[in-house]
């Protein structure tokens, strides 16, 4: 796995709080390490896709003790949301993805969208778990772009601003979990899972 050393010198945590229980995610100034090469894969014109918001019909396999599972019954495990939001603070979490758009045609597990707590530097804060296939990267790649944003000039899967603000990450589950130190081993099955995050500026 080739990651660039300056995603990797970039990496900061931050404990997120939400009305959901334990994690931690990573604020636009800490992009993730996203599996990369030296270029980005250029995006691949699909047919106009369909919303897809239900979750996968095909639950993960319990950890065994590899990790927790990315799934259960209703969509993300109450592990997995843990992991994606912590609950230190009282916030209003909904469900959902702010920009909906970005997850067309894509089988998403769950999307959970709440705004900012005093003293963070973006004004809302959404997260998604997809289900990883042929060409899901490159679907979503494009639909990020199309929201205006573009892509960082060296770290395929991270996304800015005109100004160099990151807004948008796009990562295999394994990359995002590797950064993140309280997931150790990565979840069940990650290898079949996308996470996107997307921290929207403030106005």
């Amino acid at each position: 796995m080739r990651i660039h050393a300056r995603a990797a010198a970039a990496l900061l945590a931050m404990v997120v709080a939400t009305t959901l229980a334990g994690c931690v995610v990573l604020p636009p100034s800490a992009p993730p390490a996203p599996a990369t090469s030296s270029a980005a894969p250029a995006p691949t014109p699909s047919a106009s896709p369909s919303p897809s918001a239900a979750p996968s019909s095909e639950p993960s396999a319990e950890a065994d003790g590899d990790g927790m599972p990315v799934l259960d019954a209703h969509g993300c495990s109450t592990e997995m949301v843990a992991a994606l939001l912590d609950t230190l603070a009282t916030l209003h979490v909904r469900e959902g993805f702010l920009h909906p758009e970005v997850l067309e045609g894509t089988d998403v597990a769950c999307a959970l969208t709440r705004p900012a707590e005093e003293g963070e530097d973006f004004a809302t804060f959404s997260v998604a778990v997809v289900a990883a296939g042929d060409g899901v990267l490159d679907r979503i790649d494009a639909a990020i772009l199309a929201t205006g944003l573009e892509p960082d000039p060296i770290v395929w899967g991270i996304y800015q601003t005109g100004d160099g603000t990151p807004v948008a990450f796009l990562d295999p589950m394994p990359e995002w979990a590797s950064v993140i130190a309280e997931m150790t081993p990565a979840p069940a099955g990650a290898e079949d899972w996308v996470v996107v995050l997307w921290y929207e500026p403030v106005a």
